[in-house]
């Protein structure tokens, strides 16, 4: 009886693994509501040069605003001036303004920025950075009725009431969740959650200088549609954001795709001449990069998002192509 006494008396305890986008909004939102918390991050950093360009629509601007960090993202960027959606041959089909309109109706902005600086506001303006623990990497989980212990690879661990996985689409979290419903409750786990992603196309995105570049404004949208690839080329002043979809392979699950620097530029040369302007190949822009980088493009959404004490959110669980925020 004294154990159950003190049992219900342990203050909940929340632990989230993974300190991305994800995991650090889930950060500001317990810390808000006075939840007990920690985020684990396998990484030493927080922030990484990892990705391109993210667009971010009312429905979060309005979130972080809550968070008490909007105007210091909208300090750091151009809102969109030029929208377009183009030809494969590069030259303008429609003329658009539904950024514009988006932004005006809902009287938020929509957010054009790096993925890193998304990162960077989220982490800086947290309330208090000491709920991040980094280099801490998950080895395994164990729960019981009174709790949850995370086991990470240097021998420590953490102790809460529940985990949730937030470490992405290739989520550690996800496949010891399903092992500990394997044991404890067979067949909570669809058969076919095991084979939920696949992948069917695969991009090469990253970021160049506008230098003498043509036809890039300060703050505009390009759309560039083609038979089994779109293009996509963003700006911010002096800042070209690209990327490249491309169909390959139908593959489930999905196999690793991690291509050296010599298949990255393979993968360039293939596109070197198709055309994202009038007057501006890809070529062009690949010549100018500052940064690039390769990636899957997985899609799939699980049907079980929990088992126990372990609720998966984000990639972990659902993982599917958004044609504006591919990279």
């Amino acid at each position: 009886m004294a154990h159950e006494d003190k049992a219900r008396q342990k203050p909940f305890k929340v632990i989230v693994v993974g300190a991305g986008i994800v995991g650090l909004s889930l950060s500001h939102a317990l810390q808000l509501a006075n939840i007990d918390h920690v985020v684990l991050e396998k990484h030493s950093k927080i922030v990484s040069l990892h990705g391109a360009a993210l667009m971010i629509y009312p429905g979060v601007s309005r979130i972080f605003d809550q968070m008490g960090f909007l105007k210091k993202i909208q300090d750091t960027m151009t809102p969109i001036q030029r929208e377009f959606q183009r030809w494969p041959d590069g030259s303008v089909l429609i003329r658009g303004n539904t950024i514009r309109t988006t932004s005006a109706k809902f009287d938020m902005p929509v957010i054009l920025f790096d993925r890193q600086k998304c990162v960077t506001h989220l982490f800086d303006n947290l309330p208090d950075q000491s709920k991040i623990r980094t280099s801490a990497r998950v080895e395994r989980i164990e729960q019981d009725d009174n709790g949850v212990k995370v086991w990470l690879a240097d021998g420590t661990y953490e102790e809460g009431d529940m985990v949730i996985g937030a470490d992405g689409v290739h989520s550690l979290v996800r496949e010891l969740m399903w092992d500990y419903a394997a044991k404890k409750d067979p067949g909570l786990i669809p058969d076919s959650d095991k084979k939920a992603l696949f992948t069917q196309y695969k991009g090469i995105f990253g970021v160049s200088d506008q230098g003498e570049l043509p036809d890039l404004g300060p703050a505009d949208i390009n759309i560039v549609g083609g038979q089994d690839v779109t293009k996509l080329l963003f700006t911010q002043p002096g800042i070209a954001y690209w990327a490249l979809i491309y169909k390959d392979e139908y593959s489930q699950p999905p196999k690793p795709f991690k291509p050296d620097q010599k298949e990255q530029e393979e993968i360039a040369q293939r596109f070197k001449d198709i055309k994202l302007t009038e007057n501006l190949t890809f070529g062009g822009l690949w010549k100018n990069k500052t940064r690039s980088g390769t990636l899957n493009i997985e899609e799939g959404i699980l049907d079980k998002w929990h088992a126990g004490r372990i609720v998966l959110v984000g990639d972990s669980a659902h993982k599917v192509l958004h044609p504006r925020n591919p990279f």
